[in-house]
């Protein structure tokens, strides 16, 4: 109830122009791609992650986070420290 008094209206004009900015060419981002996937075409996933800065693949299905929580946290936490240290993202295999 207490989030229902944000919820206002849209402009229909946020759904007619473009953005200013695209985050995933200016913020470094990181795709998990799950080397056992059967749900999406390995082409596809390639396609999406060749906008990310860093590409992890871990021997997971479709849903990684869920499949192998471990294996992302893990990777996150390495990532993290990797962009706190200035150190350039090296592409891991989990």
């Amino acid at each position: 109830e207490e989030g229902l008094k944000r919820v206002t209206r849209q402009s229909l004009a946020s759904f007619l122009q473009g953005p200013d900015r695209l985050a995933w060419k200016e913020i470094p981002s990181t795709y998990f791609l799950g080397l056992n996937d059967g749900e999406v075409p390995r082409e596809q996933l390639l396609r999406q992650a060749s906008r990310c800065t860093n590409l992890v693949q871990v021997p997971t299905n479709h849903f990684c986070h869920i499949d192998r929580p471990d294996l992302v946290a893990e990777r996150i936490v390495e990532i993290v420290e990797e962009l706190e240290t200035g150190r350039t993202l090296q592409p891991a295999m989990a």
